[in-house]
């Protein structure tokens, strides 16, 4: 069940050598990607490394929030780079693995 205390999307970028690390925390929902999206998009698309999503911090994803996380995907592909997902919890990581994402938007690997 979905916590009824709405928490706004937050995200802070870092660059970590050649990768793009995207800290997400707060719930992906319609209401809050509204203005994230099309600024984190922006930040990706001129990305040429691989590009970390952290999802850790996020408390609920919707529909929207998934077709953020394909969109994203997409965009990278179509450009040759990688990305990548990681800290999904909870309901979150469920959501996910539920609609197939985690098939191709996997963790990035040990070093």
């Amino acid at each position: 069940m979905r916590n009824t205390v709405d928490m706004p999307l937050n995200f802070q970028i870092e660059s970590e050598n050649a990768l793009l690390r995207i800290n997400l925390s707060g719930e992906m929902t319609y209401e809050f990607l509204q203005d994230a999206s099309q600024k984190i998009l922006n930040v990706v698309k001129d990305q040429k490394g691989p590009v970390l999503l952290d999802l850790s911090g996020v408390t609920y994803i919707s529909e929207d929030g998934l077709a953020l996380l394909v969109s994203l995907y997409r965009d990278a592909v179509g450009r040759g780079a990688t990305i990548y997902l990681e800290g999904a919890k909870d309901a979150v990581a469920d959501r996910i693995k539920r609609c197939g994402i985690d098939q191709f938007l996997k963790p990035r690997p040990s070093h």
